[in-house]
């Protein structure tokens, strides 16, 4: 996806590092915590600030099923950017 020569492949290349070092936290430690970092702003943009009515460090205290959802979000999000920059998008 990136060329040698190309100015923005070396940021392009760090952000895409750092994607998939939140990428693998996710499924090694945290499924909860990353999820839910990456998905609560996704959620607020998209709901225009209703969904989640929890703030953004009170993961605890959402209802199961709000929390799982947010999370499944955040790591679909997640796991897309990373197929994008790496070139993987399937077109």
């Amino acid at each position: 996806m990136f060329e040698p020569g190309e100015f923005t492949s070396f940021p392009l290349a760090i952000i895409l590092r750092i994607l998939r070092i939140l990428w693998w936290l996710a499924w090694d430690l945290c499924f909860e915590i990353v999820g839910w970092a990456v998905g609560w702003p996704i959620c607020r943009v998209a709901s225009l600030g209703r969904f989640p009515r929890e703030r953004y460090f009170e993961p605890g205290s959402a209802e199961g099923s709000t929390a799982f959802f947010v999370e499944v979000i955040g790591l679909l999000a997640l796991a897309a950017l990373i197929a994008y920059l790496s070139g993987h998008w399937p077109i």
